[in-house]
């Protein structure tokens, strides 16, 4: 569309107007001011010739020298000067011969003519230095120009990125608000910055600002707070996520609840963040608990049922087949031993079913500790003893496998490096938690001048034990042996 002639005639006077003012410029500084210098040039020379003022006249001509000098050009002030000098010099000497003017009056010739020489040259430098100057600032000007422009794209592509950050930031918080997990952001401070709907449902809370900018401490439960801020130090000093655990947290309401957590480091809002994944194991552990109950009723009533129903028709017809006389027809004997060999399978098929209904009793961890040690003694050529102090206690699956990964890693490290003759290890069982302690009478080593990046099953071991808030310790000392210890708290 054709914007109004207004604006466009408005635009034209605006591009117009620096022509405008460079021509006045230029008008004032150029032959018109010129032409009026010569013409007062003139008019002074005149003066002094027809009139009897002749030092007013003489210092006349000297003033209008001087003023042309900012105008006029070194070779232009050069025949100015020299006409109306010669001719000031020329007069002033036939005034003296006449006596019209005492001597005095004709030194003032050269003197004057020398301070207009220096009041050209001065004024030429002054204009020289004017013009580098004019052309200095409009190259600064230019460069200023240039990368106030650069600035401002950078800027620009700074805003937009920023946007795109933001928008982008913005989906991702609404994909996760609508994720069934529960999700939390919290800075390394253990500050809480973020927590989804989920997240609000789990910990009991009715909106974001309930949580939003407390500690995260205030959920943990005590025995883990300690585990929680070492997890914590090691996203900021290694930068990469941690293995799943299990903890327990303290609801608004103070009701505790076991969750599974995952925790990766993030970029939350320009800061080093910890962003953690949970589900409450609540719900899941009463219906593995309800599901074990149901199976032990299944698998009851299928033993007080139809196991023993199979076992007394088994029993009845291996009676029935050695009370038949012989007189009796042989497919009489054949048709009640192939009922008793199919009751049989019968009740081994019970059986079967009764042993995947209930899950079998899981050894001694103290037995398992002894097998495993037991197989790395054979393999390396040293004696393990296996002790064992305070009363057994049932522990998960999964527990009873992080301590067995954790016996495997340093009995490992044993073989490989330890050259020992013999090994202990002791289990030390207290109301709240499980020690052991492994030690080995090897050649050690000076924990001080290992290569970490050779260590790395220390490392591992240490992670491992910290990730199931438990405390690790190592003792050593070249032809010292080793002495690895982990207290981990029972669940």
């Amino acid at each position: 569309m054709q914007p109004p002639h207004r604006d466009v005639t408005s635009h034209a006077r605006d591009e117009e107007r620096p022509t405008l003012l460079a021509r006045a410029n230029n008008w004032l500084s150029g032959a018109p001011w010129m032409a009026l210098i010569d013409a007062a040039l003139i008019g002074a020379v005149l003066f002094f010739l027809l009139g009897d003022a002749w030092v007013i006249s003489f210092h006349l001509i000297f003033v209008v020298l001087a003023i042309g000098a900012f105008y006029w050009s070194f070779t232009a002030f050069a025949v100015r000067a020299g006409l109306a000098v010669s001719i000031a010099a020329i007069g002033m000497t036939n005034f003296y011969r006449t006596g019209a003017i005492a001597a005095e009056e004709l030194t003032e010739i050269p003197m004057l003519a020398l301070i207009l020489l220096l009041v050209f040259i001065i004024v030429r430098q002054r204009s020289k230095a004017q013009a580098e100057l004019v052309a200095a600032n409009q190259h600064l000007e230019q460069k200023v120009a240039a990368r106030t422009a650069a600035l401002e794209e950078e800027i620009e592509v700074r805003r937009q990125t920023e946007e795109r950050l933001r928008a982008s930031e913005e989906q991702y918080i609404r994909l996760i608000d609508l994720s069934f997990d529960a999700v939390s952001v919290t800075y390394l401070d253990g500050t809480v910055a973020y927590l989804n709907r989920a997240g609000l449902q789990t910990i009991g809370a009715t909106s974001l600002d309930e949580v939003q900018g407390r500690s995260i401490f205030d959920f943990a439960h005590p025995d883990g707070r300690e585990a929680m801020q070492k997890r914590l130090r090691m996203l900021q000093r290694e930068g990469r996520g941690v293995l799943p655990t299990e903890e327990k947290f303290k609801r608004l309401d103070g009701q505790l609840i076991e969750v599974e957590m995952m925790t990766i480091p993030v970029i939350y809002e320009g800061r080093p963040a910890a962003q953690s994944v949970y589900r409450d194991l609540s719900d899941r552990k009463r219906l593995e608990a309800q599901c074990a109950e149901e199976q032990l009723n299944i698998a009851e009533h299928l033993h007080n049922s139809l196991g023993q129903s199979l076992s007394y028709l088994h029993l009845t017809l291996q009676d029935l087949a050695d009370r038949l006389p012989p007189s009796s027809p042989d497919n009489l004997h054949e048709t009640i031993a192939h009922t008793a060999e199919v009751a049989n399978a019968a009740y081994d098929q019970v059986s079967d079913l009764l042993e995947d209904l209930v899950p079998p009793k899981l050894p001694e961890l103290r037995n398992v500790v002894r097998d495993v040690a037991a197989m790395f003694s054979e393999k390396a050529g040293f004696e393990a003893t296996v002790n064992c102090q305070g009363s057994f206690h049932p522990l998960p699956l999964t527990f009873r496998r992080h301590i067995l990964f954790l016996c495997r890693e340093a009995l490992t490290n044993v073989t490989k490096y330890a050259d020992a003759q013999h090994v202990t290890i002791d289990l030390v069982w207290r109301e709240d938690s499980l020690s052991v302690t492994i030690t080995d009478d090897g050649r050690g080593f000076n924990p001080l001048a290992v290569d970490p990046s050779s260590s790395f099953g220390i490392r591992i071991m240490e992670e491992r034990v910290t990730q199931l808030n438990g405390r690790f310790s190592l003792k050593t000392a070249p032809g010292a042996g080793v002495e690895v210890m982990f207290q981990l708290p029972l669940p």
